[in-house]
């Protein structure tokens, strides 16, 4: 288990670095936002189409002229292959929105205040929903939450975010697991002398390889392909969860999967 180090403040990127990549977050996220809803648009209106020609055929039948038109469209074919391409075309804009979100995080950890007030509860089930949408695969989620659990100290946008991130990297992790699980626990603890929420995010999946365990939370590693995303969410994990007075670690990880661990101050 990594050492948990209790932290008032993160270490953050210059001020001008962060000016640009915000800037360059802002520009991005319009248009991504645009293409992710019209994809989801699209393949509704996909699905519609190809139940209005099947309809009408069904009532009024082919005839010779028709066929022939179907065939010259290669209808059959884009009724076959054009949804799998839309949802092609919608990971590749969630996974664009998903980078867009870490560089506006990277460049925003300094806007973080400890004096907010965040439903940790509230906050942990938001960001496994996030995290589960459109994922094609079924994961058990088993929950431990303590019913004396409460309010944390932090924002819900950015501690949003943190739980967003480890839960995200979670599912990749189990994303080939015969029988993928995820367990959240949130629950009281003392830590040096400390009262802090203690949030465990655990997984089943196959561990963190031995030489990449001292670099996860490096700005830009990442033990993914670079198609994948940043490497950006477990440093801005980090940052923001050290801006707010707490900490997070590797927990445990091994051929029984991975547990992170998130001290948060109560609130």
């Amino acid at each position: 288990m990594q050492e948990l180090a209790i932290a008032t403040h993160a270490d953050n990127p210059p001020g001008a670095v962060n000016t640009t990549i915000a800037r360059v977050a802002h520009e991005l996220r319009t248009p991504v936002s645009l293409i992710s809803g019209s994809l989801e648009n699209l393949q509704e209106s996909m699905r519609m189409l190809v139940e209005y020609v099947e309809a009408t055929e069904k009532w009024l039948g082919r005839n010779d002229e028709v066929t022939q038109l179907r065939e010259d469209l290669r209808l059959d074919y884009r009724i076959e292959h054009t949804p799998g391409l839309l949802r092609i075309c919608s990971e590749g804009a969630q996974r664009l929105s998903h980078v867009v979100n870490q560089l506006r995080f990277y460049a925003r950890a300094p806007e973080i205040r400890a004096d907010a007030r965040t439903d940790v509860r509230a906050c942990l089930n938001a960001a496994v929903a996030m995290a589960r949408h459109g994922r094609s695969h079924a994961v058990e989620v088993v929950w431990n939450v303590d019913s004396g659990v409460d309010s944390v100290a932090g924002p819900a946008e950015f501690l949003g975010q943190v739980f967003l991130n480890v839960v995200r990297n979670a599912l990749d992790a189990i994303a080939a697991t015969e029988a993928p699980r995820l367990e959240i626990t949130a629950r009281a603890v003392e830590e040096h002398g400390q009262s802090f929420i203690e949030c465990i995010i655990r997984d089943n999946g196959p561990g963190i390889p031995a030489a990449h365990r001292d670099r996860i939370f490096d700005d830009f590693f990442s033990t993914k392909d670079g198609a994948e995303g940043l490497g950006l969410g477990l440093s801005i994990s980090r940052d923001i969860v050290q801006a707010v007075g707490g900490a997070i670690a590797v927990a445990e990880t091994g051929a029984a999967g991975t547990a992170f661990r998130i001290l948060l101050r109560p609130a």
